[in-house]
């Protein structure tokens, strides 16, 4: 169960609650790729160099 509390712009208070499922929260703890510009960057980074990774020790065999 999740509880939001917020208030409009005429300081009038609101109260919701939702009841999520657990398996409908599981793994958003992290996108893939991430969500920001430098988040991106990195994940495709990453991806990148483990392509020349794997283009290396297919040569060598």
């Amino acid at each position: 169960m999740v509880n939001v509390r917020y208030q409009d712009i005429n300081r009038k208070q609101y109260s919701q609650e939702f009841n999520l499922p657990i398996k409908e929260t599981m793994g958003l703890g992290k996108l893939t790729p991430p969500d920001t510009h430098i988040g991106r960057i990195s994940y495709y980074l990453e991806k990148l160099n483990k392509n020349i990774e794997n283009l290396k020790e297919t040569k060598v065999q």
